[in-house]
């Protein structure tokens, strides 16, 4: 398997924005603990990260097709280690990178549930921790809240960034494809495709900042 290769400052621009949630520092220390105690210490510091149990959380409750939740550890597997942590409370909003269209879509679900985005995974996180009295937050059907989320048609926003890539407008690549196409005696031979690297991570900074992504 190949080496993952070091973040340039142009893939780190298209990383997804951080989010924040508020939930209160006992919970997200001990979240911290318990998460790492769910996946045993052969695995990576980003396998164990809290932020991805979250957005696993997040993809369930939308109902993204194959999301589940993950598995939480024994109740008491992970306590002494959370006790022994020193770590200075803090009361500042947790953060979570997640992408404009998940985090839209996942506005939609919990108002469609009469919640908050935060409560929800407030929810999740006592569930994990097997907080006395507390269970998974109820998911809204897909039909109460997908139409409030705008559609925007990825094909449409990806062809603009590689067109420009080539230097061209998007009407300017369609006509060129046309001509090529069809023979035409100006017709560029062939028409070139701009490499994926050369507009992928501008095409992920738009979606991120897109209006129809917004929170």
């Amino acid at each position: 398997m190949s080496p993952i290769p070091a973040p340039t400052a142009e893939t780190q621009s298209a990383q997804p924005k951080p989010r924040q949630v508020v939930v209160s520092w006992d919970d997200w220390r001990d979240f911290k603990h318990a998460s790492k105690v769910a996946t045993g210490p052969a695995l990576s510091k980003r396998q164990t990260d809290r932020a991805a149990r979250v957005r696993q959380c997040i993809d369930w409750y939308i109902d993204k097709p194959g999301a589940t939740l993950p598995e939480r550890p024994p109740v008491k597997a992970w306590q002494g280690d959370a006790r022994a942590d020193t770590t200075e409370p803090t009361t500042i909003p947790r953060q979570v990178r997640i992408t404009g269209r998940t985090w839209a879509e996942f506005d939609a679900a919990a108002r469609a549930a009469d919640t908050t985005r935060s409560a929800v995974i407030q929810q999740f996180i006592a569930w994990f921790l097997h907080r006395k009295g507390e269970s998974l937050p109820d998911r809204p059907t897909r039909e109460l809240w997908a139409g409030d989320v705008p559609a925007r048609d990825a094909d449409e926003h990806d062809f603009k960034f590689a067109a420009e890539a080539m230097g061209m407008t998007p009407d300017d690549a369609v006509k060129a494809f046309k001509e090529w196409f069809l023979h035409r005696p100006a017709a560029p031979a062939p028409l070139r495709r701009p490499p994926v690297n050369a507009w992928a991570a501008a095409a992920a900074r738009a979606a991120e900042g897109d209006p129809q992504e917004a929170e």
